[in-house]
Order: C-alpha cells, then sequence, then structure tokens
C-alpha cells in the first residue's frame, strides 16, 4: 500500500517527529529538547555522503550541516587500530598509545612498555621529556628564555636517580659542561681553532688540539745502570711532552754512560732540532774538572744526556752509583 509524504512523516506531541517505514510497521523518531530558548533550524546536505563521512555542524545561526570525514577517513590519514589510539584528556593534554598522558604531547611505545617522549611547556620554558620503562623519566631537554635569547639544557638521570642538568648552550653561543668530563671518544679527534689566525703573517699548519695526558711511568737505564729512584712523571699536551722527576743511581756499573730510558713518547726526527726546552741538577755526582754544563734531548724514547767542557766537543755523561739527577724535559712527538 503507497503513502503519502504526510503518513511517512507525522508530527507527535512533546516535539517528536516520526519518519515511518514504507508500510508504517516502524518508525524513526527525532525528538527535541524540553524547552529551547529559540527557534532552530538546521539545513542538511544537498549531496550524499561518502563512506566514512559524518554530519558535521558549521557553527552559524541557521545552522548548516555538511559531510566530513570521520576519525580514520581524515584527508591523508589512515587508521586501522583496533582499540584506542590516541587521547584528548580533560586537561587537553594529547597521548598516543597511552590513555593518561601527561604531558601536553606524549607518545609511548606501547601501552605497557613506558618508553616515551613527552612535549610541555610550563612559563617561559618548553620540554622535550624522555621516558623509559626502568627510570621514568630518565632525560629532558629543555628551552629556558634569558635575555631576549634561549638558553639550550641538557638533563639527564645519574645512577642514584637525580635528574641532573649537565650541558648547557648559552645564548652566546658557549657551551658549559655542569658535571662530568668532556670526552674525545675518535682518536685524532679534538679541539678545533682553524678559526683562529696565525700571528705575523705565518703560515699555520695544524690547528687541532687532539690530546691532554698526564701520568707516571718508570725510568731504566742502557748499559745495565740500575736506579733506586726511577719514577718521573709527564704530561701530553697536543704533540708538546713534558717529562720531570729526580732519578737515583743504585749501580753505575762501573761508570757507564749514563742514558735513562724508557720515555712515555717517542720523538719526531732526532737529534736537538726537535729539543723544546731542557733542564737538570745533579746532587753529588763526580763531573769533569772542566765541566761547563749539560745539554740533551729525546730520541727513541731516551734521554741523551751531554756534558759541555772547554775546548772539547760534548759527549755523554757518565753514571754515578748514588748520585741523583733532577730533570726537565720538554720534546716534541708524533704519537
Amino acid at each position: 500500500m503507497s503513502q503519502t509524504k504526510a503518513e511517512l512523516i507525522q508530527t507527535v506531541k512533546e516535539g517528536t517527529v516520526s519518519l515511518g517505514d514504507a508500510d508504517s510497521s516502524h518508525s524513526i523518531k527525532l525528538k527535541a529538547p524540553a524547552t529551547v530558548a529559540a527557534d532552530r533550524t538546521w539545513t542538511m546536505p544537498a549531496v550524499d555522503p561518502t563512506a566514512n563521512q559524518v554530519l558535521t555542524a558549521d557553527g552559524s545561526t541557521p545552522t548548516t550541516l555538511t559531510w566530513a570525514d570521520a576519525a580514520g577517513g581524515v584527508d591523508g590519514i589512515v587508521s586501522n587500530a583496533n582499540a584506542t589510539a590516541m587521547t584528548v584528556d580533560v586537561n587537553e593534554n594529547i597521548g598516543i598509545q597511552t590513555t593518561t598522558p601527561q604531558y601536553k604531547f606524549e607518545v609511548d611505545t606501547t601501552a605497557t612498555e613506558k618508553t616515551s617522549v613527552g612535549f610541555s611547556a610550563n612559563g617561559e620554558s618548553a620540554d622535550i621529556r624522555f621516558r623509559s620503562n626502568n627510570v621514568n623519566e630518565a632525560a629532558v631537554i629543555r628551552v629556558d628564555e634569558s635575555g631576549g635569547g634561549g638558553l639550550l639544557r641538557f638533563h639527564n638521570k645519574n645512577g642514584s636517580g637525580t635528574l641532573t642538568q649537565n650541558l648547557e648552550i648559552e645564548t652566546d653561543g658557549d657551551v658549559k659542561v655542569n658535571t662530568g668530563n668532556l670526552i674525545i671518544g675518535t682518536s685524532g679527534k679534538g679541539i678545533d681553532f682553524s678559526a683562529t689566525n696565525p700571528g705575523n703573517s705565518q703560515t699555520s699548519h695544524a690547528e687541532l688540539l687532539d690530546d691532554y695526558e698526564e701520568g707516571v711511568f718508570t725510568v731504566t737505564c742502557d748499559n745495565s745502570v740500575t736506579l733506586s729512584q726511577n719514577e718521573m712523571r709527564y704530561t701530553k699536551i697536543g704533540n708538546l711532552v713534558n717529562v720531570s722527576g729526580m732519578i737515583t743511581v743504585n749501580s753505575d756499573n762501573s761508570q757507564s754512560t749514563f742514558r735513562p730510558n724508557n720515555f712515555p713518547f717517542n720523538n719526531v726526527g732526532s737529534g736537538f732540532k726537535d729539543l723544546s726546552t731542557f733542564s737538570m741538577q745533579t746532587e753529588n755526582w763526580d763531573l769533569h774538572a772542566d765541566h761547563k754544563g749539560f745539554g740533551g734531548y729525546v730520541e727513541n724514547a731516551k734521554l741523551y744526556i751531554r756534558e759541555t767542557k772547554d775546548n772539547a766537543s760534548p759527549g755523554g755523561i757518565a753514571a754515578d752509583s748514588g748520585a741523583s739527577m733532577l730533570i726537565n724535559v720538554t720534546y716534541r712527538t708524533n704519537d
């Protein structure tokens, strides 16, 4: 049995519109609120929706309804999630893979493994926060305002569980290490001073400070000379090595030539040309009557001590049992 439009759409009491089906056996009812402050007009779309579209309002009065893509069908975004993938909580924090975001924007790896990255802001600071499953908030990268610029600060949690600021890049570009050491992990790398210019129009060959080291080593001697005091210290800065200390002869092996060895680094080249400085002082050492002074140089990790005399070429110095020598020598190395 055919029905008229009036029969298919009926207005009943209490503001209800009934939409009947073809045989009037069932209907869909639209019901207005108990009271409205004014008449409301909703204009329906003029076209049919595509898949996954829903009705949206434009916010005007009267209101025009249009079809829009629903979640999972937004242009450029495809969702095949079978559970809650994104949450916006009452504080307008956004969480992905978490329903309880702690920051303005938080991304977790999974719902159970709480390894996450969070973004937050507080006053004049903005943070990127990193959480791990075992230590909770493990690190923070923070930007703070300072004098019209920005300070970039790096925090991480130490072994005792305290979140500590360890590194800061200041507004003038200076890098400040608050705790710990700056470790160069690759041999031959260091601090490059290539932005500087050599003085007096000289040609600069190397401006990389690639090493600093200090320590203690044990001195031995050539020619079976033995020592009773044999510990010396060294400091290496770049390619310069400074060695200093006092050594005492135990046995001179019949006054054999005294030549300390086992220095920590080899020299560059050979002989006097690579000597930077050399000084020494003897105690109770039996020297030649015409002794005038000493010279010295490092070669093949050995210290060659040269004694100068009147009208003679410099020569080696004989060891002297029980005598001591205070030595300070600086030389260049390629090590």
